[in-house]
């Protein structure tokens, strides 16, 4: 014992400093193990979720149409999710550009110029709070995929029990030229070029374009006056006088008086592009024939003179 203690004392310095290098290496080798067995931990979750991710039922009302009755295929209604909730999660985490630039050129065109139009009049009305969203597929159409979407407030995340606000809006899925996935937003559903062109003694009338809206169609039109006077397209003494006619004969008005009188009256050989709003609710199954105009003033100066009892008035049809 005396000799063990003596062999300390005369090498102390050096006996700690081994048993420190062993505690040292014995500590190391315990974090490389912890590590490697969360590591095998992560691996094992990655891939239970992946299995458990191939096989998840997609809900019924995420697959099938409750207007048009169609049914998605698992992967186009996965692929359609995940679009919407990637918008819903940038405008959550304030990534506003990001949310922007998955918005179509037309959305933007029709309801946000800028971003700032964006952050304006969408997101700070309804992303004020962080939103979950529920997802009912709506009407399908071709490539177009448009969904109910309702906008909650996501309670786990703001904490709030009491009374909470939800937005609906219809998210439009469509794939551009480049086959990306773009969405319209604030039930604006999408563009479709017609470019259908009726030529009329007094009028030619070209329909370039259709905005389709979830309760009314914009028809955009280029029209031109082939006489030396000038003409009225229509005369707004009536609300009956600008119309469409669908594939079931059935007809709707087009808001004509929203239209300032000054863009409907054109000078001699002038052309001008204008845009009319048809009430008609957005519905695939209704196939647009024909606009008609009924009440087409050839010639303004002498309608002036006696607007009341003016009665030659011409008509022309367009088949789109």
């Amino acid at each position: 014992m005396h000799r063990l203690l003596k062999y300390y004392r005369q090498n102390r310095k050096q006996i700690w400093i081994v048993l420190l290098a062993v505690g040292f290496l014995f500590g190391l080798l315990h974090t490389f193990n912890q590590m490697a067995i969360e590591e095998n931990r992560m691996k094992q979750n990655r891939e239970s979720y992946s299995r458990d991710s191939s096989v998840t039922t997609i809900p019924e009302k995420e697959k099938k149409s409750a207007v048009s009755g169609g049914t998605l295929s698992s992967q186009i209604a996965t692929e359609n999710k995940n679009i919407i909730n990637t918008f819903v999660e940038y405008c959550n985490n304030k990534n506003i550009e990001s949310a922007y630039n998955l918005i179509t050129d037309e959305c933007k065109e029709k309801m946000f110029p800028t971003m700032q139009d964006f952050y304006d009049t969408y997101y700070s009305k309804i992303f004020g709070e962080a939103r979950i969203c529920e997802l009912q597929v709506w009407i399908t159409e071709g490539n177009w995929y448009t969904y109910e979407v309702k906008l909650m407030e996501d309670i786990l995340s703001t904490g709030r029990t009491g009374q909470t606000t939800m937005y609906t809006d219809y998210y439009t899925i469509v794939k551009t030229e480049q086959g990306e996935q773009k969405l319209n937003i604030n039930r604006y559903i999408g563009r479709k070029n017609i470019e259908k062109e009726t030529v009329g003694g007094t009028a030619t009338v070209k329909v370039l374009s259709k905005d389709v809206y979830l309760d009314y169609e914009l028809y955009n039109m280029e029209i031109k006056n082939n006489t030396s006077k000038t003409i009225l397209i229509d005369s707004q003494r009536k609300t009956d006088t600008v119309f469409l006619i669908d594939n079931n004969s059935l007809s709707y008005q087009a808001n004509i008086h929203e239209i300032d009188a000054s863009t409907l009256r054109l000078d001699g050989y002038i052309q001008r592009k204008i845009s009319i709003k048809f009430n008609k609710v957005y519905n695939p199954s209704r196939k647009i024939r024909t606009i008609n105009f009924t009440d087409i003033i050839p010639d303004y100066e002498e309608y002036k003179e006696n607007s009341g009892e003016y009665e030659k008035s011409q008509s022309m049809m367009i088949h789109i």
